[in-house]
């Protein structure tokens, strides 16, 4: 679970809190403030952040991997990079 608090918050399936991870973020850059998040094959997170217009991708415990996009209209550029989902080829298709 994403909040307005830069966080993410990790469940079971009965509801018991796992663990939080927060102040996820690119070198040299603000936190990520994550709205979306996928889960890829091998556990990795794919977050859509909103306030940057950027994807991230992260470990699954929350370390930073990567992140691509930027604010605009042209291919690779996000309005507003809302619902996100990986294909079994493990490409990503980001709902702008």
């Amino acid at each position: 679970m994403a909040d307005s608090e830069n966080r993410i918050q990790a469940f079971d399936l009965n509801g018991n809190f796992l663990r939080e991870m927060g102040d996820i973020r690119p070198p040299g850059a603000i936190p990520l403030s994550a709205d979306v998040i996928a889960i890829t094959g091998s556990g990795e997170l794919i977050l859509t952040d909103r306030n940057r217009a950027s994807v991230a991708k992260t470990t699954a415990e929350g370390g930073f991997l990567v992140d691509f996009g930027s604010t605009g209209s042209t291919p690779g550029r996000f309005i507003f990079a809302g619902s996100i989902a990986q294909d079994p080829l493990g490409r990503l298709f980001v709902a702008d």
